[in-house]
């Protein structure tokens, strides 16, 4: 019998993002690796695998989470990242926070977050929760090649969990405010592409 999957993400880091020297100086942070996404896969029977508040947005406007479930998802994700954020300044003395637009317009970064965040919820809705694929054994190599495929093209975070962590350290370390940047293109955004991926899936696909 064929083991059921839920919708799961993970983005332990992003081709945007940087660390910040204790000097000032701006070094890249090295993205996650494909290969990495099939390890997380395996655990989404632990907790759901909503390891994205994208996805736990887009789930939750197709009726697969409660509101509650989701603010616990996305709160937990939040505190999973700082601590993630810290202990990388812990072990490198540098702070990470990601490269805000780098040479993009605010306009054309917030719309590729939107866009990059909803072809990667709709793939994800669309292999763990439509009855045509639902727990196909396939779901995981699809997941783990959709995301490397985005982080190759892209230039995004589709991570609001991320942002947020990166912000908090930030805050706790020099006491750094929230910008206008990354509140709209990295926390606001991903979570608008994931609502745009509940609403095309139901298109496409048919409310259940």
């Amino acid at each position: 019998m064929r083991k059921k999957h839920d919708p799961t993400n993970d983005r332990t880091g992003c081709q945007t993002g940087r660390r910040r020297s204790g000097n000032g100086e701006i070094l890249r942070a090295p993205g996650a690796h494909p290969a990495a996404q099939e390890e997380k896969l395996r655990l989404q029977g632990v907790s759901g695998g909503y390891y994205n508040p994208v996805l736990a947005v887009a789930a939750w406007m197709r009726g697969v989470l409660k509101v509650e479930e989701m603010l616990i998802y996305a709160g937990v994700q939040s505190v999973g990242a700082f601590l993630g954020v810290w202990l990388f300044k812990a072990l490198t003395h540098n702070v990470f926070m990601p490269d805000v637009m780098a040479d993009l317009s605010m306009g054309m970064a917030v719309l590729i977050e939107v866009l990059l965040a909803m072809v990667f919820a709709l793939v994800l809705l669309s292999v763990a929760t439509s009855k045509e694929y639902k727990g196909s054994v396939v779901n995981g190599a699809v997941m783990g090649l959709t995301l490397a495929a985005i982080l190759y093209i892209g230039s995004g975070i589709i991570n609001p969990a991320i942002a947020i962590g990166a912000y908090l350290g930030q805050l706790f370390s020099d006491g750094g405010s929230l910008s206008r940047e990354l509140l709209f293109v990295y926390i606001c955004s991903p979570l608008v592409g994931g609502a745009f991926a509940a609403l095309c899936y139901d298109y496409i696909h048919g409310k259940k």
